[in-house]
């Protein structure tokens, strides 16, 4: 409207309709999906076709007819989309394949989203929310995952706001979320629906991202005389590696929890996970903890896919007690890779710089071989001093480093020495 009456301002909406259109698109899979991180009230403007709230495919579309950004759309026109802007506004998109949209850190919020051609991964490390955080999750350093159009882990969603006091608030539990717990204790604490008795901020150390893998890692102070630093290594096409540290004195129980879209079932193989979805997709679970288990029933093997409904889903929780330096390495194969069954993985203390504490992992099986080294800065840390530690296969003087060996024919070897980039707080 700005720009057919001729209003200056439409330079200045238009900027801003792209911006916000890049970071929907930035967080929704490559078929419109969108998971539902934080509050969300199942509500839509333009609710014509039935289409559901998380399917952003017409918006997407529409906003790349009006902003002309044929890269924003990542289908062909929905019925909708015609409606709301006119068939002649969008039968430009009808030809074109979308195209391919890249990771990216979005530092205003704290999200670093991790993206392969059917896959995504969004890395949570930011402020817990704006103002009080009513509309909030306790889910500082989660992270979700989608594979094709199938979500994989998930964030619990919103199910009730006032009608369920206690739900409400499991939902928006740290457990709930696929993150980490120290002591049995909540990062962040409720007080009533929309406010917070304690509040936890993260922040973004660095990230990295390359053409065959991203990396990210994060930090938090919100558990008592203990840092909570995440390091994520998204591996495209293979899988998602998380090693977590938690850094302090004396022992500690360092609980991660994993939840699963319910259209995956779980089952226990020889000290890993498996789950396998109908059609015959198959993803690998595998940790370093020394106790993991699947969780199939209980009040916090719920999922609510949309306002208002809640429905059962299982979880996995893998739990060590140990004295620092604590370390927990998680690894979740894509289903878009076969990785046998003989998967293993394991955790290795690294000497790192001072002020520094260095975890070195290996991922073993027959068809996929992964090491990676990560140093999590402890309170008293100071710049980088960019020394030598690592594995004995994988030295390195960065904060972090992978190597990714396939089995193919070729025997062809990866191998990053990441020159990370810092993230300012």
């Amino acid at each position: 409207m700005a720009r057919r009456s001729g209003d200056p301002a439409a330079g200045e909406l238009t900027a801003c309709a792209k911006a916000q259109a890049e970071v929907l698109r930035t967080l929704a899979d490559d078929h419109g999906g969108l998971q539902t991180i934080g509050d969300d009230d199942g509500g839509q403007l333009f609710a014509m076709c039935g289409t559901a709230p998380t399917d952003v495919r017409t918006t997407l579309a529409v906003a790349a007819a009006v902003i002309g950004d044929r890269s924003l759309a990542v289908s062909p026109p929905t019925e909708e989309s015609c409606w709301i802007a006119g068939p002649v506004a969008v039968q430009g998109l009808s030809n074109d394949c979308p195209a391919r949209w890249p990771s990216r850190l979005l530092p205003d919020t704290g999200y670093f989203v991790s993206r392969a051609p059917g896959e995504l991964a969004i890395f949570g490390a930011g402020r817990h929310g704006f103002l009080n955080g009513g509309h909030a999750h306790a889910d500082a350093l989660a992270v979700v995952t989608t594979s094709g159009a199938k979500p994989l882990l998930i964030d619990p969603g919103t199910g009730t706001y006032t009608m369920d006091a206690g739900l409400r608030d499991r939902l928006r539990s740290g457990r709930m979320h696929n993150t980490v717990l120290v002591d049995g204790d909540e990062h962040t604490a409720v007080r009533g629906p929309f406010h917070w008795r304690r509040r936890t901020d993260a922040h973004l150390v660095f990230t990295e991202i390359g053409d065959r893998w991203d990396i990210a890692q994060g930090m938090h102070d919100g558990y008592p005389g203990c840092r909570h630093v995440r390091t994520l290594f998204a591996v495209h096409r293979a899988g998602w590696l998380v090693v977590d540290q938690i850094l302090g004195d004396g022992a500690h129980l360092a609980e991660s929890f994993w939840h699963v879209d319910p259209r995956w079932a779980l089952r226990r193989a020889d000290g890993h996970v498996v789950l396998r979805d109908s059609d015959g997709s198959q993803s690998l679970f595998t940790s370093s903890a020394s106790d993991v288990e699947i969780v199939h029933d209980g009040p916090d093997a719920v999922y609510a896919p949309e306002y208002g409904r809640v429905v059962s889903a299982p979880f996995i929780r893998a739990a060590q007690r140990s004295l620092p330096p604590l370390a927990i390495a998680t690894f979740m194969s894509s289903p878009a890779r076969t990785v046998s069954e003989d998967i293993s993985i394991a955790v290795y203390p690294c000497a790192a710089p001072h002020g520094w504490i260095g975890v070195g992992v290996l991922v073993s099986s027959a068809a996929l071989e992964i090491a990676a080294v990560a140093a999590a800065p402890m309170p008293s840390a100071g710049e980088w001093p960019d020394a030598h530690y690592g594995l004995p296969r994988l030295q390195t003087d960065r904060r972090a480093a992978i190597s990714v060996r396939t089995g193919q024919s070729d025997g062809v070897r990866d191998e990053l020495a990441c020159a990370v980039h810092e993230v300012s707080r």
